[in-house]
């Protein structure tokens, strides 16, 4: 559970309606002057204004931070690619006059397994950190849409939106069942075009409104976890 305590005297509340303010409790509150009461109230009325919507990061940065990390993830797959002898196995297949279209295709299969494992390895390190390394070279960080901490179970529950398709397609490497690999694609569209909600006023994509989190900096989050 959460644990609330008061940022002047220290003292653990019960529950958060024994705060007189946002971090303050009642008998802290009742010993201040009536000015200092008054920046309290002015602070409350500006956050009840603004709630937690203009800090959110917009659509530019996490563009910016999904740009750097297909940059990252491409270096890595090369580095496998080169590891396993599959780059030039690929170069052999370009050079050729004819290219034939069967051998090609066996060669995209072979190759499919790793991507969707590099991948799924890659991004669910926001499951863990909450962030992926482009992410944290803007400073950025997913977050509760109320600006706190997101649980573990929010991030892999917008993990498993934002990349459904690599998880159907490892499924339909698995049982070799086309129809996934159209599901997939669909979903994916589905996914893509939600990308775009960041737009809005609320500056969430489909899979932060599924999973109740957004993008935050990470200075603007509050150190706090409901569980």
């Amino acid at each position: 559970m959460q644990e609330y305590k008061c940022d002047k005297c220290g003292k653990t509340l019960a529950d958060q309606r024994d705060y007189a303010v946002p971090g303050i409790c009642r008998d802290c509150f009742a010993e201040m002057d009536e000015q200092e009461k008054a920046k309290y109230f002015q602070m409350m009325n500006q956050m009840a204004f603004q709630g937690p919507y203009p800090f959110r990061v917009g659509f530019g940065k996490r563009l910016g931070a999904y740009i750097l990390d297909f940059l990252f993830f491409m270096v890595l797959l090369f580095i496998f690619m080169f590891a396993f002898d599959i780059v030039d196995q690929f170069q052999y297949l370009t050079l050729q006059d004819i290219v034939n279209q069967d051998v090609m295709e066996d060669f995209q299969r072979s190759v499919a397994p790793l991507l969707i494992v590099l991948a799924i390895i890659y991004y669910s390190l926001e499951i863990v950190f909450a962030r992926t390394p482009g992410k944290m070279i803007l400073g950025i960080k997913i977050a509760k849409d109320d600006r706190t901490e997101a649980r573990t179970r929010d991030l892999l529950l917008r993990f498993v939106v934002k990349h459904v398709n690599y998880i159907l397609d490892g499924l339909a490497l698995l049982l070799v069942l086309s129809f996934i690999n159209v599901a997939s694609s669909f979903l994916n569209l589905i996914v893509i075009i939600g990308c775009f909600f960041v737009l809005g006023q609320r500056r969430q994509a489909i899979h932060d409104m599924i999973a109740g989190t957004a993008v935050y900096h990470q200075s603007d989050i509050n150190n706090t976890q409901n569980k």
